[in-house]
């Protein structure tokens, strides 16, 4: 929507340049149009969050190599595919949690 440019004849009338919309004016659109608010939406539980990643095919492959580095006796190999699974999963709550 164009500011300049009023939609109609009665917005003319309640667009002031000091203090702007009429207040009347304001009630009515948020009647007709809503609130300029953003949708909320509930936050995640952690465990959606984890089985979300787990999901993921990058999630199989690390824990799929880190069982196969397991069994074929590389164990240090599977801590550190296996670690940085978790990583990745701490990494994706502490992000969900801070927006």
């Amino acid at each position: 929507m164009n500011v300049d440019k009023p939609r109609n004849s009665d917005q003319i009338d309640t667009i002031q340049p000091t203090t702007g919309l009429a207040g009347s004016f304001v009630l009515r659109r948020q009647e007709e149009e809503g609130k300029n608010e953003l949708p909320t939406s509930k936050p995640r539980r952690t465990s959606t969050i984890i089985f979300g990643i787990l999901r993921e095919p990058m999630a199989y492959l690390l824990l799929g190599c880190g069982i196969v580095y397991f069994f074929i006796g590389d164990r240090q190999e599977a801590l550190m595919l296996i670690g940085f699974l978790i990583l990745i999963i701490g990494i994706e709550i502490f992000q969900e949690q801070k927006s």
